[in-house]
């Protein structure tokens, strides 16, 4: 990491094994080093990212492919858009986006899902068994 001044090189570890290079300063933000760079602070793989690569194209976030929050190797980064990065991650989004069966085994195939107005999936096959159920019930108070 050639354009990185030293004040920020001297807090990277290397970690030979992974080809890591982990930020011992100071963090926030779950994990993500943060330093004080032309008079703001910033989060630290951006910051490196830019002085090796060059500015990140506007709507771009980095994700990093290690899945090493701390890690500041450009060579682990990736400029993708927000939802690529979260899906791509270990979060609820991220989870839910991977499953191709409904609780109950269901397929989440194209006739057998709907996309609530939040976004959600949902099983057409559990949908109607619930409504049956719901409006079943309905009835007997009547």
């Amino acid at each position: 990491m050639n354009n990185v001044p030293q004040r920020i090189a001297k807090k990277l570890m290397p970690i030979p094994e992974s080809g890591c290079f982990i930020w011992t300063g100071q963090e926030e933000r779950g994990g993500y080093g943060m330093v004080w760079f032309e008079g703001k602070k910033r989060l630290v793989h951006r910051v490196v990212w830019q002085l090796e690569r060059g500015a990140i194209e506007a709507g771009k976030s980095l994700d990093h492919l290690c899945r090493v929050r701390g890690c500041v190797n450009p060579n682990h980064l990736e400029p993708v858009d927000t939802r690529t990065n979260i899906l791509r991650g270990s979060g609820r989004a991220s989870v839910n986006s991977r499953k191709t069966m409904c609780q109950k085994g269901h397929p989440f195939t194209k006739e057998n899902t709907y996309v609530t107005a939040k976004g959600e999936r949902v099983c057409r096959i559990c949908g109607r068994s619930a409504f049956t159920k719901w409006y079943r019930g309905k009835e007997v108070m009547a």
